[in-house]
């Protein structure tokens, strides 16, 4: 929807349709909030967070990358850390016996 936004969309029925979620539930208050109160301003800046979080996107994939071949050598597996569409790390455990106490441990810490 704020890709939609920034790139022009204005029109509130084709950016409600664009919901997901719990967010489908309220439909006819999602039309009328976004009524014309979207402006050039508004997209510049929504735009550049966007722009920010694709680049952060790109810079987790390049470390991951680099961290799990730095790992694998040490018998360490990882898998990645998500809260809804966002990724939020890597979560590191051992292979084999007693990693799933460790995992749950690292999960705890990186809960938000």
């Amino acid at each position: 929807m704020l890709d939609a936004l920034v790139s022009g969309t204005t029109d509130p029925e084709v950016l409600a349709d664009l919901a997901r979620g719990k967010l489908r539930k309220k439909l006819p208050a999602l039309k009328e909030a976004l009524e014309g109160r979207f402006e050039g301003l508004h997209a510049l800046l929504i735009g550049a967070i966007l722009s920010h979080l694709d680049f952060l996107d790109e810079q987790i994939d390049r470390l991951s990358d680099a961290i799990e071949q730095q790992i694998v050598p040490l018998g360490l597996r990882w898998t990645r850390v998500s809260r809804g569409s966002r990724d939020l790390g890597l979560l590191l455990f051992m292979a084999g016996g007693g990693g799933a106490g460790r995992r749950v441990r690292a999960q705890r810490r990186l809960s938000l």
